[in-house]
């Protein structure tokens, strides 16, 4: 059997946009873990990406939800890791600050 020496999940742009729950998002996210745990034993998340298009709503939508994706995946086992791109893009908004 081959497996995976790492799975790199990101998702989420289109459900902030798309009019998902957030408990709808960290269920559908709870699904791919368990998924990507039973696959690999180290799993990166990658936080959801801004996008020019987004509202001061769903730029506060999207902060929201990576802080909860980030707890989310710091409830797993260890080799679960949590990478907020906001950090590594210095992404600001002007007029909310995020």
């Amino acid at each position: 059997d081959l497996l995976p020496n790492l799975v790199i999940l990101n998702g989420g742009r289109n459900d902030i946009s798309g009019g998902v729950g957030e408990a709808t998002f960290l269920a559908n996210y709870t699904t791919m873990l368990n998924a990507a745990a039973a696959q690999s034993n180290n799993v990166l998340v990658v936080s959801i990406y801004p996008a020019d298009a987004d509202d001061d709503t769903e730029a506060a939508k999207r902060r929201t939800w990576n802080a909860s994706l980030e707890s989310l995946v710091g409830s797993y086992t260890p080799n679960f890791y949590f990478l907020n791109v906001d950090e590594v893009l210095g992404v600001v908004r002007l007029s909310t600050g995020f």
